[in-house]
């Protein structure tokens, strides 16, 4: 998310964004200019809205290219399999594990903003016993191929393999899912509360303190600065979705799938409200802060149906099918680390019986249309996001 700036014009903007049509109603008029795209002169950052959640999130890519080194190939039969030590060291940031100084020295890492740190380590120790028995070990014997009951590898309908734990859970998916909500929207929605509290008068070069975590909470978010057209109709190039972090990325997807409309309800007030901050727009600022907390509490939900939408094509693939479910269940994990949530933890640990989450015997192998189905159901009424 370091990324290019582009000039923008600027617009007086009547209308506020968010869920519903109704808040956007009642939200109140600005009178002052509102950039087209989060571009503001006094930002924190040159290269992106905060450097400190980006890195963050590179960090998090990082981590994840490590863990797909391990997954073999018969035309990579030197694949070694990664150890736990290794990845809870890139996950703390600690003995220079990053192939960047900057990082390395930046005193960052995932762990300690992440308030599910300790389950997202257990799912790396998990991971990293699955590649002890899933690899070539620098022969052309083929690795153990994942069953019920037996960690290993298996191959989805591209031909590409994909690493599974005993239980059938691609726990690669699950850590990445599980951190929207223990991470990227848990921080979010911390510095958004706390954003009242702090400084607006003074800044500190040239950005004041509530500028500054407001910058840090659309780093988290994961947009480009760039990335939208038109406030009224926010879209993505294609040629820059690939700058998206995380939320951003997934936020589109589900823009297709459902009706919560959160490309345009996020990216609109997080403009509209850093605006407003530094016009010392307090009404406004606060508006947008429920408007984004509000679509946030209601994302993972999103995502969650938005994975539905595929299952029925990759339910006839092992791999493709235990990989889908395995995103379901990180994402209803991450529930558990939202702010302010809407879903109860009685109902989380209803939806990850359903998904066979828990299931130490047969894992997720056992899992069936019907209980597929019964999780989309709750979600729906949990979370009042339908499909489209």
């Amino acid at each position: 998310m370091k990324k290019h700036l582009f000039l923008a014009s600027l617009a007086i903007l009547t209308v506020l964004s968010s869920c519903k049509k109704s808040d956007d109603e009642a939200s109140p008029s600005a009178s002052y200019s509102i950039p087209e795209a989060y571009r503001f002169s006094d930002a924190v950052y040159a290269d992106a809205p905060s450097k400190a959640e980006t890195t963050r999130l590179g960090m998090l890519k990082y981590l994840e290219a490590v863990m797909r080194k391990a997954i073999p190939s018969a035309s990579n039969i030197g694949a070694a399999a990664v150890d736990s030590v290794t990845l809870v060291r890139i996950f703390n940031n600690t003995s220079a594990p990053f192939d960047t100084t900057r990082w390395n020295t930046s005193g960052l890492n995932l762990a300690d903003e992440n308030s599910g740190s300790t389950v997202i380590q257990t799912y790396l120790g998990r991971y990293a016993a699955a590649s002890q028995v899933a690899t070539y070990n620098n022969t052309a014997t083929p690795p153990v191929t994942a069953s019920q009951g037996v960690a290993g590898l298996d191959k989805n309908a591209s031909n590409s393999y994909s690493l599974f734990g005993k239980d059938g859970i691609n726990y690669a998916q699950m850590m990445q899912k599980a951190q929207f909500g223990s991470l990227i929207i848990y921080q979010i929605i911390n510095r958004l509360d706390a954003i009242a509290l702090l400084d607006n008068t003074n800044p500190s070069t040239t950005y004041t303190a509530q500028e500054s975590a407001w910058d840090e909470a659309f780093g988290y978010a994961g947009f480009p600065r760039y990335s939208v057209d038109s406030l009224s109709t926010p879209t993505i190039a294609s040629t820059i979705s690939t700058k998206f972090f995380y939320l951003g990325n997934y936020s589109s997807e589900t823009d297709n799938t459902t009706d919560l409309n959160a490309t345009k309800t996020l990216v609109t007030a997080f403009i509209k409200g850093r605006a407003a901050i530094s016009n010392k727009d307090n009404s406004t600022r606060d508006h947008q802060i429920e408007i984004i907390k509000t679509c946030l509490r209601k994302i993972l939900g999103a995502m969650v149906l938005q994975e539905y939408t595929e299952y029925g094509e990759r339910k006839i693939n092992n791999a493709a099918r235990n990989g889908l479910i395995s995103e379901i269940i990180g994402l209803v994990v991450g529930m558990k680390y939202v702010p302010g949530k809407i879903i109860s933890d009685a109902q989380i640990n209803d939806l990850l019986t359903h998904l066979h989450a828990n299931d130490t015997v047969n894992g997720i192998w056992q899992i069936t249309d019907a209980d597929v189905d019964y999780v989309k159901n709750q979600i729906i009424a949990i979370y009042g996001v339908h499909l489209k």
